[in-house]
């Protein structure tokens, strides 16, 4: 039998995070590249308290290892976990993403990519709402779409949501998906 897949990608406050929690709610597993780089510098004694740090430790252990190589980390933990139904944020690269999605149906999953689409006047918004102190990677998001290879990868996306308006909305859009990739395994 076949499993469930989705990659989440978007921009800086987009609700990928909030996507995620709720997907987690429905049964999904979930896994973050976020939580992969943290979980290598870690392992690296990198202080995490240090944005620049880890930053930094992120640019090099993708100069030493590929600039997929936390990608294809984490898709060993999926792998090796094999859960019925997984969803995955963080990626920020067309060549990560096809990375990503090639595996996991090689591994029999049933992948949709959703990329997470906002006006960046509510991006900005929630951002601020919530104390973040992080907003370089905004403003380059926004000052840099030319050279941003999440714009790339959003583009491939199957299916496009735009959250900008309530949670309740994006439980809907959440619970939809879901059932749409469930009929497709069955």
């Amino acid at each position: 039998m076949s499993c469930t897949a989705i990659i989440v990608v978007g921009k800086s406050a987009s609700g990928k995070t909030s996507l995620v929690g709720i997907l987690a709610e429905l049964g999904f597993s979930a896994y973050s590249i976020s939580d992969q780089i943290r979980e290598e510098a870690r392992k690296a004694a990198v202080d995490l308290d240090v944005g620049a740090a880890l930053m930094e430790f992120a640019n090099g252990f993708r100069a030493a290892n590929g600039k997929s190589a936390f990608t294809e980390i984490l898709f060993q933990r999926v792998k090796q976990n094999r859960p019925m139904a997984v969803v995955i944020e963080g990626v920020r690269s067309l060549s990560s993403l096809n990375l990503l999605k090639r595996a996991l149906e090689d591994e029999s999953y049933v992948t949709a990519v959703v990329a997470l689409d906002c006006p960046s006047e509510v991006r900005l918004q929630r951002a601020r709402s919530r104390g973040r102190e992080d907003l370089a990677m905004f403003a380059y998001e926004e000052l840099q779409p030319a050279f941003s290879t999440l714009d790339t990868a959003m583009s491939a996306a199957d299916i496009t949501f735009c959250n900008d308006k309530s949670i309740e909305e994006l439980r809907a859009f959440a619970r939809s998906i879901s059932n749409q990739l469930q009929r497709l395994r069955s």
